[in-house]
């Protein structure tokens, strides 16, 4: 049984349609890398574990469209449908979530300074009733002192 013109169109757009959805799937890996900034060794980690697990999916997706068999025009509509969604909507989500950590970034430091004043008044209000309740105390230590002299 031969392969038809159309089945191979077919496994093509499929697989072009998987390409696309390993793009979204490392679009994850990016935008983790946006917001966690690691250094290059995790970097390495992260690539490292989106090819171990994006591996065997490939090898799923193949086996269930062309029975298991290698077919280049498969790979090539990975790779195609995988690069379409990275120059696509990839550079979208990524500039989005770009700005959206710029943005909640710029909030926690406008809600950190409105928190920060309060707290430090209050800090500043504890300490300086620890150092007149200190005071007091040396005070009546030595009221203390000068009765218990007095008695004696």
């Amino acid at each position: 049984m031969g392969f038809t013109n159309v089945q191979q169109l077919r496994e093509l757009f499929l697989s072009c349609g998987m390409g696309f959805l390993l793009g979204a799937y490392y679009d994850v890996f990016r935008i983790l890398r946006c917001i966690l900034r690691p250094g290059t060794m995790r970097v390495f980690w992260q690539d490292l574990l989106f090819f171990l697990t994006a591996a065997p999916l490939v090898f799923l997706f193949a086996l269930a469209v062309a029975d298991g068999v290698v077919r280049l025009y498969l790979f090539a509509g990975l790779v195609a449908g995988f690069f379409a969604y990275r120059y696509t909507v990839g550079r979208a989500v990524v500039r989005f979530v770009t700005a959206a950590i710029a943005w909640l970034s710029r909030l926690g430091r406008r809600l950190y300074d409105v928190i920060r004043v309060p707290i430090g008044a209050l800090r500043e209000g504890c300490r300086k009733l620890v150092e007149k309740i200190r005071k007091n105390l040396k005070k009546f230590k030595k009221g203390l002192e000068t009765e218990g002299a007095s008695s004696v």
